[in-house]
């Protein structure tokens, strides 16, 4: 889409729908119509963000270093394509369309190799 899609009329009667909608839901945007944050953006819901951020970043790294450093010998091999994918970013679903397997048993992998990566608790 080129940028002189954005000034149609069509576009931003279509935006100007779903502002509503969105305002009668209760959501209030953070960011300015230019992209930068506004002045009354509550700090915590920009710390949070980046802790969540950082969050992600650390499980991310945790998660390549037990791939790159465990062996998955005693895997089937499609556990390590799996985590790979995992490490990767890339959802349950579209992991289980690529390898072509059901959802079930690539969230079953992961939840598998995150304990065994410390990345979740074991249940009781």
């Amino acid at each position: 889409m080129d940028n002189n899609s954005f000034d149609t009329k069509k576009f931003k009667t279509l935006k100007a729908k779903w502002d509503k909608k969105l305002s009668d839901a209760g959501f209030e945007d953070i960011e300015n119509g230019d992209g930068s944050l506004k002045a009354s953006t509550d700090s915590r819901t920009i710390q949070y963000a980046l802790k969540e951020k950082e969050a992600r970043e650390t499980y991310y790294s945790i998660a390549r270093e037990f791939l790159n450093s465990h062996c998955f010998a005693h895997f089937e091999s499609v556990y390590r394509e799996i985590w790979e994918f995992h490490c990767d970013g890339i959802g349950a679903r579209t992991i289980a369309k690529k390898l072509k397997i059901t959802s079930y048993r690539v969230e079953t992998a992961i939840t598998t190799l995150q304990k065994l990566a410390k990345l979740k608790k074991e249940s009781r």
